[in-house]
């Protein structure tokens, strides 16, 4: 199996940032993104681009999200998408490891806010 990632929301502060410092390592990384304006930015940095009107496509990218060592959800939390996006991994995984004969290929999945937060406290 080859080392290749898949990065959900690539074009983010967060995802950009695992995205690039992964390609500088050596995997071969997709980027999910969701306009295509964003794609030129991709390529430019290794990132292969893969646009989709909407992340809860899913289906439109199974191929290569089977091929996938990590799978990385930096988009942030939405109830539906995340549970959407888990399903999609968990499906890949058992593909991927030949429903679990395998299991020495299943893909690590990382979930990221996307985000960064902070809470301002005034005394």
């Amino acid at each position: 199996m080859s080392s290749s990632v898949l990065v959900f929301g690539a074009n983010g502060y967060i995802g950009f940032g695992i995205a690039s410092a992964l390609r500088r390592s050596g995997f071969h990384v997709y980027g999910v993104i969701r306009n295509s304006r964003h794609s030129v930015f991709l390529v430019q940095n290794e990132i292969e681009p893969i646009v989709v009107e909407s992340f809860d496509q899913v289906d439109s990218f199974s191929d290569q999200l089977k091929k996938c060592s990590v799978i990385i959800d930096a988009v942030g939390f939405a109830k539906s998408l995340s549970e959407t996006l888990l399903q999609a991994v968990i499906k890949a995984g058992q593909q991927r490891t030949q429903d679990g004969k395998l299991t020495h290929y299943a893909p690590l999945f990382i979930f990221t806010s996307g985000i960064m937060t902070c809470k301002l406290v005034i005394l």
